[in-house]
């Protein structure tokens, strides 16, 4: 009997909602710090260096001051004030998003 299916459910919960092994490390930073995958793919966009607007534009939300309250509440999640330092935590996760990586969300 294989460990692989009852680690991965205790690794990575249906409620985290991340479905491919491969994306360990983005399920293990929203188990450890409690985002969302919406938190998960607005930190890949940081990380990506898209501006608040880029961003809003993105994910198909409304206002750019939207952007920019979801990442307060993020980088206080995080533990931290500066993009730089939401890159770098999100490297230490295996999180090393291009904009090439990332799924479309423009459909």
């Amino acid at each position: 009997m294989s460990l692989a299916g009852p680690l991965r459910q205790i690794l990575i919960p249906e409620s985290v909602g991340f479905e491919n092994p491969r994306e360990l490390g983005r399920a293990m930073m929203a188990w450890r710090f409690d985002l969302s995958s919406d938190e998960i793919r607005l930190l890949e966009f940081v990380v990506c260096g898209l501006t608040n607007a880029q961003i809003a534009e993105r994910m198909e939300l409304a206002e750019e001051n939207t952007v920019k309250q979801r990442l307060k509440v993020v980088f206080r999640k995080l533990g931290i004030r500066h993009r730089v330092q939401a890159a770098s935590i999100a490297a230490q996760f295996g999180i090393h998003a291009t904009l090439e990586s990332l799924p479309d969300t423009s459909e």
